[in-house]
């Protein structure tokens, strides 16, 4: 009998003591909701679920500036072939992968990497 009126008295206080205030927690509940809202909506808006690194594509580059050639395959993260070329100024410059300059950069790229490999093979 003791242990109702404890449980009782504390549901007293939990439900009409000077704790609970329902319109403060719904209001807390609304800010709360507000911000993750916001914060998902921010996310999402730069990038952060949908990954792709190329915004604008280039046709071609003066060729004697690329320092370094670099493709991302399709993944999860981009439904695009993105080719970044690495400008001798540090500048990344976005190619266009269905041009034929961009394939003739991407065919030299992979020659020469593998004429280096077969270089270094003793």
């Amino acid at each position: 009998m003791e242990d109702l009126q404890i449980k009782a008295n504390w549901s007293v206080v939990l439900c009409n003591g000077p704790e609970f205030h329902p319109e403060e927690d719904n209001m807390k509940a609304a800010i709360l909701s507000i911000i993750l809202l916001g914060s998902l909506a921010t996310a999402t808006s730069q990038g952060f679920f949908h990954h792709c690194s190329c915004v604008q594509l280039s046709k071609s580059v003066r060729r004697f500036l690329i320092s370094t050639v670099t493709e991302h395959p399709i993944s999860v993260h981009c439904d695009h072939i993105e080719v970044i070329v690495r400008l001798k100024d540090g500048k990344a410059l976005c190619l266009d992968p269905k041009s034929n300059f961009t394939k003739m950069v991407l065919l030299a790229s992979k020659q020469r990497a593998n004429a280096t490999r077969t270089s270094q093979t003793p």
